[in-house]
């Protein structure tokens, strides 16, 4: 049987360039958001979330306006050229986004 490919998602990514809060440990954190899909996210924020933290998004209603809120949890942290920021990989707790559907 064939391996699928290492980057193959089960569902594709939408970049989205938007600004959204994320709720860390009780703390509120502006962050960037880089790309979204209907299973998880990537962005970049201040806050320092260890790997397996819940966190809950805020999300604009431009992005869904039926789920304002989702929870995550923090798959990978990325270190970056910038001391202050992180970047996050999200998986959100279920398929609570229909991402570029209508």
């Amino acid at each position: 049987m064939k391996e699928p490919a290492a980057n193959q998602r089960q569902f594709p990514r939408t970049m989205i360039h938007q600004q959204v809060t994320v709720v860390v440990e009780g703390r509120e954190y502006s962050a960037y958001l880089r790309d979204l899909s209907d299973s998880g996210a990537f962005l970049y924020t201040t806050a320092r979330p260890e790997g397996g933290t819940q966190i809950t998004m805020a999300l604009p209603k431009s992005i869904d306006s039926n789920t304002p809120h989702i929870t995550a949890e923090v798959v990978r942290v990325v270190p970056l050229p910038y001391p202050e920021l992180r970047g996050l990989a999200l998986r959100f707790s279920s398929r609570a986004l229909a991402v570029g559907q209508a």
